[in-house]
């Protein structure tokens, strides 16, 4: 539901873990072994007196949790400040072991940077700062289980100024930070193990009014696509009760995909609330600005700076571009195939490749990888611009090397796909198809074009599928002028 009378004013706090070996403030493993998730590590196991909260343990901040901070800060264009602190942010939940959250409150690590969306409307981002994660609780049998192998995961939470519009305009923002933040190699960035998971505010008020409304928050959704329809819900939700002369509550509220719609969880808490105060186990933190200049240095190159690189340099679409790049999985895969050439013709035929066939394949599979490799996708566009095989047939190709992982060219042989583009093979065919159809021969030689789809079907059925239909076409129209 919307409604011409009122807007959407929404902000997002995004809560990105941190790629580090360790832990925020302690030794123990900040993220499974490779190869393993976190619901596969025995619960519990990755702790010490220190993430777990025990009195008279004192925290020591790693070193690369401030880097990989610093490197966001650089390459959203913050502010980064060079003396910052750590703070208490006071509050009690059973998977909270200390009783307090080690944050950063009155002096973040950076601040005023901003992030363009693609119809150039820029979202400032209010403030980057450093965190521990807390535990998780599981509600089972009547009981709350608690596991702490989460428990000071470093995190840097990215908050924006209530800028955004529209839920449309929130996922896209999402997808370009969650883009930005896996290329800087500070996060693995898998949403469902909560790498980048995000907290959204919205508030609704009349067209025209500076001043906000009561302001909602939607808690802890890793979805780009659900956190666009907890906030359609929302906004519907909230119309409806301005409508009805009520007033919005302040609240935290949670989203359910599975009836998709959000439901309250606590009434709101303000800043004063939390009772925050300078962690007076903690040193401030201290930045050179010779350190940030050379990080600023070893950026590598940034999605909006590779989607320019793609489109003048290969000619992609804008469309294509902006898709492949937004998704790291497709964005590798486009990088290795690539690689091999600069052809624009076989970019562009992989591109369309990833854009459709590839990404329907990780849909079907749960987004579980399959055996297709970039060198795969750089055979299969090499073969496409040599005209060796159709757009069908390399969709059947692609869809056989996801499963086998066998080279192109022993699956275009084995599957007997390959297509037939030389004129003298061609030729009789054409041939034979004018002379079983004198009478759209003669059409189309009184220039009724339509007739002409009919006749290159007939060939395409008697050629069993293989020929190049632009071949074809050609030799249909040289045959119809008398040559």
């Amino acid at each position: 539901m919307s409604s011409p009378q009122f807007e959407a004013v929404i902000g997002l706090e995004v809560h990105c873990q941190l790629a580090t070996r360790t832990k925020i403030f302690c030794s123990c493993p900040a993220s499974p072994p490779v190869g393993r998730s976190v619901s596969e590590v025995e619960p519990n196991s990755s702790i010490c007196p220190v993430c777990a909260g025990h009195p008279g343990t004192l925290p020591v901040l790693n070193r690369r949790v401030v880097e990989f901070a610093v490197r966001a800060g650089v390459a959203l264009g913050a502010r980064i400040r060079l003396k910052s602190r750590m703070a208490r942010k006071n509050y009690f939940y059973p998977d909270l072991p200390r009783g307090y959250q080690i944050s950063q409150h009155e002096e973040p690590i950076c601040e005023h940077g901003s992030l363009t969306l693609s119809d150039g409307t820029p979202v400032r981002i209010r403030r980057i700062h450093l965190e521990e994660d807390a535990g998780k609780s599981s509600h089972e049998f009547g009981l709350t289980l608690v596991n702490l192998n989460r428990a000071g995961v470093p995190l840097i939470e990215i908050v924006t100024e209530p800028d955004l519009r529209t839920p449309e305009q929130a996922g896209e923002y999402l997808r370009e930070l969650h883009a930005l933040v896996v290329a800087l190699g500070i996060t693995q960035g898998n949403l469902q193990e909560g790498n980048f998971r995000c907290d959204a505010n919205i508030s609704m008020r009349p067209v025209g009014r500076a001043e906000l409304g009561t302001r909602v928050e939607i808690k802890n959704v890793n979805s780009f696509r659900f956190i666009e329809k907890a906030l359609y819900f929302e906004i519907s939700r909230q119309i409806a009760v301005l409508e009805s002369g009520k007033p919005v509550r302040q609240e935290t509220r949670l989203y359910d995909s599975g009836r998709d719609q959000t439901f309250p969880m606590r009434g709101k808490e303000e800043a004063e609330d939390y009772r925050y105060f300078p962690d007076p186990d903690l040193l401030p933190v201290c930045v050179e600005s010779a350190e940030v200049e050379k990080i600023r240095g070893a950026l590598p190159e940034l999605p909006a700076q590779k989607r320019s690189r793609w489109e003048s340099d290969l000619g992609l679409s804008p469309a294509d571009a902006r898709r492949i790049v937004l998704d790291p999985d497709l964005s590798a895969l486009f990088e290795g195939a690539i690689v091999r050439t600069t052809d624009r013709e076989v970019a562009s035929a992989i591109s369309h490749l990833l854009v459709g066939e590839v990404s329907r394949l990780r849909e079907e599979s749960e987004g579980k990888p399959g055996a297709l490799t970039a060198g795969h996708l750089a055979d299969l566009g090499s073969r496409i611009s040599q005209g060796e095989l159709s757009s069908t047939a390399a969709k059947k190709v692609l869809g056989l090397a996801w499963e086998s992982g066998e080279a192109i060219d022993r699956l275009i042989e084995r599957a007997g796909l390959r297509q037939e583009s030389a004129e003298d093979a061609l030729l009789p065919i054409v041939d034979a198809v004018l002379a079983a159809n004198p009478a759209a021969a003669a059409e189309l030689k009184a220039g009724k074009e339509k007739v002409s789809g009919f006749l290159i079907g007939q060939m395409m059925k008697r050629s069993g599928g293989r020929a190049n239909p632009e071949v074809l076409r050609g030799l249909l129209q040289k045959r119809i002028q008398g040559n």
